[in-house]
C-alpha cells in the first residue's frame, strides 16, 4: 500500500511533470464515465500541485457528478461525496411563521 504522497510523484511522472498532464487525464476519465477514478487521480495531483484551480476545479466537477449518481440510489453515498467537496454551502435563513414556530 502506498500512500497518496507516495502516489502523487509516481503519477507526476507518468504524466510528464505538468499538472495540465494530470488534468487532461482526470477530464478524460470523467468524459468516459469513470468519475470516481477522475475524482482520485484529481486528489493525487492535488497532492503534488496543491495550488492547481484547474486540478480543483477537476475535482470538484467529478464529486458533483458522483453526488448526481449517488443521490437517488444510495444518499449515504451521495453524502460521503458532499462531505468531501470543498464547496460551502448558503446558511439557511430562519424566521418566524405566522404562528410563531421558527420556520426554515
Amino acid at each position: 500500500m502506498f500512500t497518496q504522497a507516495e502516489w502523487a510523484p509516481a503519477l507526476d511522472l507518468l504524466g510528464g511533470g505538468t499538472d495540465s498532464a494530470v488534468v487532461r487525464i482526470a477530464e478524460q476519465l470523467e468524459r468516459r464515465g469513470d468519475a470516481g477514478m477522475a475524482r482520485q487521480i484529481s486528489e493525487l495531483g492535488l497532492v503534488r500541485y496543491p495550488s492547481s484551480a484547474a486540478l480543483q476545479k477537476g475535482r470538484e466537477g467529478a464529486l458533483t457528478t458522483l453526488q448526481e449518481i449517488y443521490s437517488q440510489m444510495n444518499p449515504f453515498r451521495s453524502v460521503v461525496y458532499s462531505d468531501l467537496s470543498v464547496r460551502e454551502l448558503n446558511p439557511v435563513e430562519m424566521g418566524k411563521g405566522g404562528n410563531g414556530h421558527t420556520q426554515i
